[in-house]
């Protein structure tokens, strides 16, 4: 299981028995990469998108220890944050029902005879996400409750040639899939889908699964937009998110 990085509403870390100091940084949104081109005799820049980076944040935290223990539990702080373990969940109660992924940075410490001032810079995903996974079977309405657009992960029960559509595009499966085997689909890693073909053995699906908008093929997969998403499908089919925010 990865550490939970959990700040109580007092801003105390439980699991580092620590205390944030006024030093904390969160930086309130991801850093962003511009899409830009410039024409030779034309002023300005043309902007064609942006592409969200990690997020950057440092936890600065006070600990109370007996400077001969000090030494101890730096090892034990070494321990939970090494990140050669994966990632950790950063939550807040101060804003609850969201979560980071993490990953530590080279954090550092100063040494004081009542305790330690450790600072602990984290590397995380993007977006915060909800820290329940929502479901929906069959059709009706996805709604994202977060302020970004959030993929989703579809899964086809057994049937032949199945497909389903969310907010106007269309994700479709050519064959037929057995009794007791499912195809799951992640719109967010596109070159994921998987067939289940038991005894917990998958095989990779994507060549026999289509995306369209209004019968033509897209690059665009869907993502679940803010607010209520409409979906329909005529098959056995799943689909779950977890809401998204900046």
């Amino acid at each position: 299981m990865p550490t939970t990085i959990s700040i109580g509403t007092d801003g105390g870390i439980a699991v580092f028995d620590g205390q944030l100091t006024m030093d904390t940084d969160f930086g309130i949104i991801p850093e962003f990469e511009e899409y830009a081109e410039e024409a030779p005799g034309y002023p300005g820049r043309y902007v064609s998108g942006v592409n969200p980076k990690t997020r950057d944040l440092t936890l600065v935290f006070r600990v109370t220890k007996a400077w001969a223990l000090q030494a101890a539990y730096i090892r034990s702080l070494a321990a939970l944050i090494n990140p050669s373990l994966g990632e950790m969940i950063l939550q807040d109660q101060n804003d609850s029902g969201k979560q980071l992924m993490v990953y530590a940075g080279k954090p550092s410490y100063k040494r004081r005879h009542s305790g330690l001032v450790v600072s602990l810079p984290l590397v995380g995903r993007p977006y915060w996400e909800s820290t329940t996974t929502h479901t929906l079977d069959n059709s009706g309405t996805a709604a994202n409750a977060g302020n970004a657009p959030c993929p989703c992960t579809i899964t086809f029960a057994a049937g032949t040639d199945p497909s389903i559509t969310i907010g106007g595009t269309t994700v479709s499966y050519t064959g037929t899939i057995a009794v007791g085997s499912k195809v799951e689909v992640d719109t967010l890693h596109k070159t994921a889908a998987y067939i289940n073909i038991g005894s917990g053995a998958r095989a990779n699906a994507l060549a026999n699964v289509a995306v369209t908008i209004g019968g033509a093929s897209t690059e665009d997969w869907p993502w679940l937009a803010v607010g209520n998403n409409t979906v329909t499908t005529a098959a056995t089919t799943q689909i779950s998110w977890q809401d998204w925010w900046i």
